[in-house]
């Protein structure tokens, strides 16, 4: 009825992440092999996009809290429709009708959950739905708001536990993000309800649309393209059978502009066309890359914690085995406080590191990027990862250095763990078809430091 084969619904539960990780799981191919192409995505990290990651991030860049989440949705939006989903599979093809199927642009749905008290202004507390709600019109994505349905009940009692966070303590008011059992479970009655009256909405759309089949007409535009006009009770049957000037163009396939200040109506259908003749191009180079590679998969080693098997100690350690060269140096498969990573050992000494080989490389590799923990407390402080990342080309000249050494940062003031998601880029004609790619990351601060996601790409 809705055009789906099949429906996959991605789902994941990893603590401490936000959009950022959302993001370069779609931008890197990292989706689960059991569903590489979603139908439908639900983004429900506002809770943590509204939490001190998103604020400090909004400090530091010298923005407000609602450009930082503006940010984020919208480059989440554009990622999901702007990636590989949505160019033709040409390997999937209809046996009956011998026609090439097209993989449509996953249904994104984006829930707005955040009856948090990170900020105590309310204004503020009101920056994610606001920025959602713009963001949603222009894009034409369908939006949730659990925090509209219930945010008068809990203003009109700050101290109830049900639909929100517990904002007291002994007495004491304090900052929570997340709603207890009840909030959760009035989220998924909101999240049922708008499923159910989109699929009612949309049924009886069709149902009214099948009745009115022998009104709809095909009326050429002047640029000879086909519009299908509707007649019916409310409106007359065209008597004429010449091009109609005037008619809107087709929607170009491309994705719409970015929504910023200097967007200009005058500019934005120009731009629109343009970003159509990327995409194409987009879509060109990504099946040049998938019909290369054979799997079709943009990067030769990737992995992130409580996705797709990646589960315990045991598999991490298989996984890591896979690439590592330099056995460890001081590095293990940890899981401590139920958070799964590769951290330094425990009493090691010195400097601990490990070294990662890539071999025979298919495609120049593009970026290396790493999903971290930032935490607090004294053996987190000071902690600092140094990574370099060298090359031996096909001929087995000596080993040369691709980027300087990068460092990324283990530790923070907030008195909470969250993930952090870096990318390290490779400028074009540093890596070649062939080469051998090593990475060696380095303990250089702090007492411990944790990864809980790494990927070598080639986009």
């Amino acid at each position: 009825m809705l055009g789906f084969d099949a429906v996959y619904i991605q789902s994941d539960a990893l603590g401490g992440t936000n959009t950022e990780l959302a993001i370069q799981r779609y931008q890197y191919g990292l989706l689960p092999e059991s569903m590489p192409n979603p139908d439908i995505v639900i983004n429900s990290y506002s809770s943590n996009d509204m939490h001190i990651l998103s604020m400090h991030r909004a400090e530091s860049m010298n923005i407000s809290l609602y450009e930082a989440v503006w940010d984020l949705i919208q480059e989440f939006v554009r990622t999901v429709r702007g990636t590989q989903q949505e160019c033709q599979h040409d390997s999937n093809t209809d046996t009956e009708t011998n026609q090439k199927k097209t993989h449509q642009s996953p249904l994104i749905i984006y829930l707005d959950d955040y009856v948090g008290n990170e900020q105590d202004e309310v204004l503020e507390t009101m920056a994610f739905s606001s920025a959602l709600k713009t963001i949603a019109k222009y894009y034409r994505i369908m939006s949730v708001s659990y925090a509209d349905a219930i945010r008068h009940i809990v203003y009109a009692d700050t101290r109830e536990t049900w639909f929100s966070s517990k904002w007291y303590e002994n007495d004491e008011y304090v900052r929570q993000v997340h709603p207890t059992i009840g909030g959760h479970l009035s989220i998924m009655w909101v999240i049922a309800f708008n499923l159910w009256n989109s699929i009612t909405t949309f049924c009886n759309e069709e149902s009214a649309l099948i009745e009115l089949q022998s009104n709809i007409q095909s009326v050429k535009r002047s640029d000879g393209s086909v519009y299908s006009y509707m007649g019916g009770e409310d409106m007359p049957l065209i008597q004429m059978n010449v091009p109609v000037n005037g008619w809107p163009s087709t929607i170009p396939q491309g994705l719409i502009p970015e929504l910023k200040p200097s967007l200009k109506l005058s500019e934005i259908s120009k731009q629109w066309k343009e970003s159509t003749l990327q995409y194409n191009s987009k879509c060109s180079d990504l099946k040049t890359i998938s019909s290369s590679l054979g799997d079709g998969k943009p990067c030769p080693f990737s992995w992130i914690t409580n996705v797709d098997g990646m589960e315990s100690v045991y598999t991490l350690t298989q996984k890591m085995n896979e690439v590592l060269v330099q056995q460890n140096g001081g590095w293990e498969a940890v899981k401590d406080h139920d958070k799964l990573g590769y951290s330094p050992v425990t009493d090691s000494t010195g400097h601990p590191h490990f070294t990662m080989e890539i071999k025979a490389i298919q495609k120049p590799i593009r970026s290396v990027n790493f999903l971290t923990i930032r935490s607090y407390g004294e053996r987190w402080k000071d902690s600092r990862i140094s990574i370099q990342i060298y090359r031996t080309n096909k001929n087995e000249i000596p080993s040369e250095k691709v980027i300087e050494p990068e460092e990324l940062v283990g530790f923070h003031l907030s008195e909470t763990s969250v993930s952090y998601s870096d990318s390290i880029a490779i400028e074009d004609g540093k890596t070649e078809v062939g080469d051998t790619i090593q990475i060696i990351v380095t303990l250089v601060g702090g007492q411990t430091f944790k990864i809980n996601g790494i990927s070598i790409c080639y986009l």
